[in-house]
């Protein structure tokens, strides 16, 4: 009986064979060194804040904050001069500013550096000198805060002011009161200033858009709540109750009602300006306000803050 033929590799099948072993392994060792690589960029990235990092941070910074589901705040601090907080002038005025958009980053237009003006930022503990958008807040636009700061210098009231923003867009009173999902940012500002020697003098509230099915008792109930939190923390300082319901439509008449009295209701609560009457396309872009509007808030902030500057009483 014939016995089967043995097949066998001729060289050029070996060869063959060992140049395929040899590609499929330097191409995983192509792909491992890129993800390497990218690993160790992506760390270097964000020590320095370096592409893409400060991009992704920006994008997230002005995307809807409800549509994210994030309650972070501006922290882009890629270029930003830090200042240690203790070396700051020892009688800077400090400002908790909070609330919602309107009391954040999402004016139309961005204002620059002021001196004197600085920017704690809550999200690490650290200052740096301020220019819009600021850190802490969400949005990536412009606030009041800076002409604000700017005109309180300028009146010398102050040597030096200090901006501490926490305000998240599209948000509810009851959202900082106690029990809510934002009210720990109150918490962290206030203990962050403690610990690094810059105490409060006053904070400033702006929110009320985003509360059109709130009744005047509703929202009443959840201001003083958060307010008397504040005062179990130990804050003493005046809090200042804006008027702002507006947004797009007509005013809120219920919220102005309990914004109106709030400052009837507790020791240490204050009347804050009426940003209301500022309507039309001069003063708003939909809800959020043009520069020109950024302007006349802080003008508004200023005179309620200090009527005989202003010739108010």
């Amino acid at each position: 009986m014939a016995r089967p033929a043995k097949i066998h590799a001729t060289g050029g099948d070996t060869a063959t064979g060992r140049g395929r072993a040899l590609f499929f392994g330097l191409l995983v060792l192509l792909l491992l060194a890129v993800l390497a690589l990218g690993y160790a960029w992506g760390v270097i990235s964000h020590a320095k804040q370096l592409f893409p990092y400060n991009h992704l941070k920006e994008l997230f910074a002005a995307a809807p904050v409800q549509s994210l589901g994030l309650y972070s705040g501006y922290d882009v601090t890629l270029g930003r001069e830090e200042l240690a907080c203790r070396e700051l002038p020892a009688d800077s005025l400090v400002l908790v500013l909070f609330g919602q958009s309107n009391a954040g980053n999402s004016g139309a237009g961005r204002f620059g550096a002021v001196e004197g003006v600085y920017n704690y930022n809550h999200l690490d503990g650290r200052c740096y000198r301020a220019r819009d958008p600021l850190l802490g807040a969400t949005g990536n636009g412009g606030t009041p805060w800076l002409p604000l700061a700017q005109a309180i210098i300028r009146h010398s009231l102050s040597e030096a002011v200090v901006l501490a923003p926490i305000a998240v867009g599209q948000t509810r009173v009851a959202q900082w009161a106690p029990g809510g999902n934002l009210h720990g940012r109150i918490g962290r500002v206030l203990d962050g200033l403690r610990a690094a020697g810059l105490p409060v003098g006053k904070l400033l509230w702006h929110q009320g858009e985003s509360d059109g099915a709130t009744s005047t008792r509703e929202y009443e109930e959840a201001f003083l709540r958060m307010a008397a939190s504040i005062r179990d923390a130990g804050e003493a300082a005046p809090i200042h109750v804006a008027v702002a319901t507006r947004c797009q439509g007509e005013p809120n008449p219920a919220v102005r009602r309990a914004q109106q009295r709030l400052p009837m209701l507790m020791p240490g609560l204050r009347a804050g300006p009426d940003t209301d009457g500022l309507a039309g396309p001069r003063w708003r872009v939909g809800c959020h306000f043009t520069q020109e509007g950024l302007r006349r808030h802080a003008d508004l902030w200023f005179s309620a803050l200090y009527p005989m500057e202003t010739g108010q009483r």
